[in-house]
C-alpha cells in the first residue's frame, strides 16, 4: 500500500512522496541499527527499491511465478532452487540476512507462547449477547412513518 512497485491508481505525487518515504525510512532506520519490518502476501507488488533497504528477509510459501522469480531474485537463488519455495510447510520459511544467515537457509517458526491478555487463545472477542432486534436499533436510528424528508433547496448564483 505504502510502497507499491506499480500505479494501482493513486495520484501520481501521493504515490512518490509515500515511495519516497517508505524508502527513506528504510535506509535511515538501517543506518542507525533499526530494522524495518516488511510483511506482504505479493512480493512482486512491492516496490525494488524499498525491498533492496531491507537487511533480512523470510520468505514463506507462495505459488505464483512472478512471486517466486522475485523471492528467488532477492535470496541470491537459482531458478530451480527457487522451486522450493513452493514445497514449503505452514511457519517454514527462507531466511537470508545477518540475523539469520548468510546464504539461504529453511528456517521453522514455532507455535505461538504468549497468551493475550483478554486470556481469549484467539484472540477474537465474543460476539455481543444481544438479539438481532437490539443490534439493528443500535446500528440504524429508529423509522418515523409520518416525517417526510426535508425539501431540497437550490440557489443559483451567478
Amino acid at each position: 500500500m505504502f510502497a507499491p512497485s506499480a500505479n494501482n491508481g493513486e495520484d501520481g505525487d501521493v504515490r512518490r512522496s509515500s515511495l519516497l518515504a517508505m524508502t527513506n525510512l528504510m535506509c535511515r532506520g538501517r543506518k542507525r541499527g533499526l530494522a524495518g519490518v516488511l510483511a506482504t502476501q505479493r512480493l512482486a507488488k512491492l516496490h525494488k527499491n524499498v525491498a533492496a533497504e531491507a537487511s533480512n528477509f523470510l520468505m514463506g510459501r507462495t505459488f505464483l511465478d512472478i512471486d517466486i522469480a522475485r523471492a528467488a531474485d532477492l535470496l541470491g537463488l537459482r531458478p530451480q532452487q527457487a522451486e522450493q519455495i513452493r514445497d514449503l510447510a505452514r511457519g517454514e520459511f527462507l531466511g537470508l540476512g545477518p540475523a539469520i544467515s548468510r546464504k539461504p537457509l529453511k528456517v521453522t517458526i514455532g507455535s505461538v507462547m504468549t497468551q493475550p491478555k483478554t486470556g481469549n487463545a484467539s484472540g477474537l472477542v465474543p460476539l455481543p449477547s444481544v438479539s438481532a432486534d437490539e443490534m439493528q436499533g443500535l446500528m440504524l436510528p429508529p423509522e418515523i412513518e409520518d416525517e417526510q424528508p426535508a425539501p431540497v433547496v437550490l440557489t443559483v448564483v451567478k
